[in-house]
């Protein structure tokens, strides 16, 4: 079984929470690695981070946990709405002629779709009170 290294940081639920996240979780990043995967994953904690900020009550604080094994990286983001995100598709690759129903086109909801692009997996957890939102990313046993 493989050891797994782990950091939580508890963010508090206000605008600039979102880059100082980023660069927290970037600077352990930078001593994890792999460099290859680091963009992909800050990016998806900015969008996981929006979301729940977008849903958050007014003084909440969120959890972010960081966790490696020799085989992944994981990002958890965790809040007290119940209510998982929603995936939209952007209009930018709907293909031609295809109708695709109202809600999948929505502005809001593309951060889903750039997680589920560049993530190996993600999921939802239940939580009580919320949940917990993940991702992870495969690297390679070499680390």
């Amino acid at each position: 079984m493989a050891e797994q290294q782990s950091v939580r940081l508890d963010i508090p639920a206000h605008p600039e929470a979102v880059g100082e996240a980023r660069d927290a979780v970037r600077e352990l990043m930078d001593k994890w690695g792999p460099d290859d995967v680091i963009d992909d994953l800050i990016l998806c904690l900015s969008e996981a981070l929006t979301n729940a900020l977008t849903h958050a009550v007014h003084g909440a604080t969120l959890a972010v946990r960081v966790s490696r094994t020799e085989t992944f990286l994981r990002i958890e983001v965790t809040d007290c709405d119940r209510r998982p995100p929603v995936l939209a598709i952007p209009v930018e690759v709907v293909l031609v002629g295809k109708q695709l129903p109202e809600r999948l086109l929505e502005e809001h909801g593309r951060g889903l779709f750039l997680i589920d692009a560049m993530s190996t997996r993600w999921g939802i957890e239940p939580r009580c009170p919320g949940k917990v939102f993940w991702f992870e990313r495969d690297i390679a046993r070499s680390l």
